[in-house]
């Protein structure tokens, strides 16, 4: 068996998907070693999942690792949230529509305005949470996009 190798500090760390195929395994940089199941530790799902050294497994994360993981979900909600909202009104993304904010056709304008000023309190307002999250006022576990946007006035086409 060849394993695709994850060096860190020279050291290797994770062996990835394993194959049996020299040519599959040159091309992609594989270990030309093979090791022994009791030198190794699977973890995953059966479908999907990394080979590891033993002694090298992924540490379980930190809880600080998990609040900032769990921040970055946040702040994609909220994106994807706001450029639906954008592309619900028939406009590519929320760029092209706050570029209409100083449009001469009205209801442009106004699709504009109503969006750059929803837009922004949903940025304060998320924000400000994701940061009491940081500092420990919330606990970042409570917090999701429906929480956020109950605090947020709603958008007014």
């Amino acid at each position: 068996m060849f394993y695709r190798d994850l060096l860190v500090n020279g050291n290797v760390k994770s062996l990835g998907n394993p194959t049996k195929n020299p040519r599959v395994a040159e091309q992609w940089g594989y270990l030309d070693k093979h090791y022994d199941e009791s030198e190794l530790t699977y973890i995953g799902t059966k479908e999907c999942g990394t080979w590891y050294l033993k002694g090298y497994e992924k540490p379980e994360p930190t809880e600080e690792e998990k609040m900032l993981a769990h921040k970055a979900m946040i702040e994609a909600q909220l994106d994807a949230h706001l450029l639906d909202l954008a592309k619900s009104r028939g406009y590519d993304d929320c760029k092209s529509l706050a570029t209409y904010f100083n449009s001469t056709k009205e209801r442009f304008r106004k699709d504009a305005i109503a969006f750059v000023r929803y837009r922004d309190d949903v940025y304060d307002v998320g924000y400000d949470i994701l940061d009491k999250c940081i500092s420990g006022e919330i606990d970042y576990r409570e917090v999701t996009l429906e929480y956020i946007l109950n605090l947020v006035d709603p958008i007014d086409w």
